[in-house]
């Protein structure tokens, strides 16, 4: 039987797309700023926003994969174009863009060498998302075949050597391992993937107390985590916990909030729904809106209230757009991923 429609996803969705949006529009104040208390806050809200990629990757996985029920070739094919001709598309809109400012030429090596490099620096998500969904016919056997301790001893290898040993490695030689041990289905953003599916399957018998302890403390550890890197590193400083998807802080954040929308009835409105599906198309366009504004002069470098308002103008702009953009049948099917 289908389960019914969870609108916290959609909710979870439209917050990490705006998360995304609050992450770049900050990059121009922390580099405009030297390092004073307005700007150690700007820090830590992008650290607490690094959040948004996690939560995109495991909503993915708990609507993806499901128990009983194999993508037939037919339906692997359509899913994997819905998002590879919108990122091929999106990846050349990016080239000529950079092209017209003076960043680049378009040339046959530039274009080539966007299956090493992306088009924009914003889109190493997508190669990860669609080397996930090439993965996507083996994990739905992988999750037919596995008991829930299975998935909890493959996600606590994941979180051993993707999480916990690079960020001790981060900060102390002596915790560095072996290039050579490689464990491709537990490592790198697959696992916040699949702990979307498990926390999907077993998350929802949490109760709403300990859900939010859970979300509370994930907050706590990823600002703390931020704050005391930055106030013993000194000359040594070098951002990690606000530019890092994969620590402790983050996939326990990720995880509370997670669970925090899925498991709360939210009664939305048509607009969320709506709004929810756009939120890929505003993860693609407001890197560009974002950059029009910066050279139209609205930058919000020198303020970290006016770098607030210009996220919110970028934010509504492309969701606009979008929705512009949704209505126009051909744009809709080669930029979008619609019909």
């Amino acid at each position: 039987m289908e389960r019914q429609r969870n609108n916290g996803y959609d909710i979870i969705r439209i917050m990490a797309a705006f998360m995304v949006v609050v992450i770049h529009s900050t990059v121009i104040f922390l580099a405009s700023n030297k390092k004073n208390v307005m700007w150690v806050v700007g820090m830590e809200i992008c650290a607490l926003c690094l959040i948004s990629v996690p939560l995109f990757f495991m909503t993915s996985g708990a609507l993806l994969l499901k128990k009983n029920q194999i993508l037939t070739k037919q339906q692997f094919k359509k899913r994997f174009l819905k998002q590879f001709i919108p990122f091929i598309c999106w990846s050349f809109v990016y080239l000529i863009a950079r092209a017209v400012l003076g960043k680049t030429e378009i040339t046959i090596e530039n274009i080539l060498g966007m299956a090493k490099e992306p088009a924009y620096y914003q889109f190493w998500f997508m190669y990860s998302l669609l080397a996930i969904y090439l993965l996507l016919p083996v994990l739905e056997i992988l999750i037919q075949n596995c008991s829930r301790r299975v998935l909890e001893y493959i996600l606590g290898l994941w979180l051993l050597f993707s999480v916990i040993q690079p960020t001790l490695a981060a900060f102390f030689p002596w915790a560095e391992i072996s290039s050579h041990v490689d464990l491709v289905l537990c490592e790198g953003y697959i696992g916040y993937f699949i702990l979307g599916y498990y926390l999907r399957e077993f998350g929802c018998s949490i109760s709403k107390r300990k859900t939010m302890l859970i979300m509370i403390s994930g907050i706590a550890v990823i600002l703390i985590q931020a704050g005391v890197e930055y106030a013993i590193a000194g000359t040594c400083y070098q951002g990690y916990f606000y530019r890092t998807y994969l620590t402790p802080g983050v996939v326990v954040g990720a995880g509370g909030v997670f669970l925090f929308f899925q498991n709360t009835n939210w009664k939305v409105n048509r607009a969320v729904h709506r709004l929810s599906g756009y939120t890929l198309g505003v993860f693609y366009i407001h890197m560009l809106v974002l950059t029009a504004f910066e050279y139209l002069g609205f930058t919000g470098a020198q303020s970290l209230s006016m770098c607030g308002i210009k996220t919110v103008a970028v934010f509504i702009v492309s969701s606009i757009m979008i929705a512009i953009m949704n209505k126009i049948k051909w744009i809709n099917k080669l930029l979008l991923g619609g019909r």
